[in-house]
């Protein structure tokens, strides 16, 4: 489950349902409109945050994304750059990025989104 404090417009998440959806407008009861393409256009569902759930950040994600992938065989760890911000991959599969002298791992693609929405860095796509 998500805490729909921690979301953004524009973030995606997945319902538990199934599908990944973004999130379109946010109210502060806790529930969300999300949009999701449902052949010719975007339809909105509304739905709270017992229905979400993250979507993992994957590899894939981060190379569709424009990530370039170095491995470095000194510390184990593959590392992912994009512009001027740069994550790694240590060899249990955590994320982590670089950000202000600390390490920050990151888990989720909502997670990725907002970072680099900070650093006016282009959107994610999954």
């Amino acid at each position: 489950m998500i805490k729909v404090s921690e979301l953004r417009i524009g973030n995606w998440i997945c319902l538990t349902s199934g599908p990944i959806v973004r999130v379109a407008v946010l109210y502060n009861n806790g529930d969300l409109k999300c949009s999701y393409y449902s052949g010719k256009y975007d339809d909105l569902l509304t739905t709270d945050e017992n229905l979400i759930e993250p979507v993992p950040l994957t590899e894939s994600t981060l190379l569709k994304n424009g990530f370039t992938r170095e491995f470095h065989s000194n510390y184990d760890n593959i590392v992912y750059r994009k512009d001027n911000f740069t994550m790694t991959r240590d060899r249990f599969n955590n994320f982590w990025a670089y950000m202000g002298g600390d390490y920050i791992k990151i888990n989720y693609v909502h997670q990725l989104q907002n970072i680099l929405s900070c650093l006016n860095i282009n959107d994610v796509i999954v």
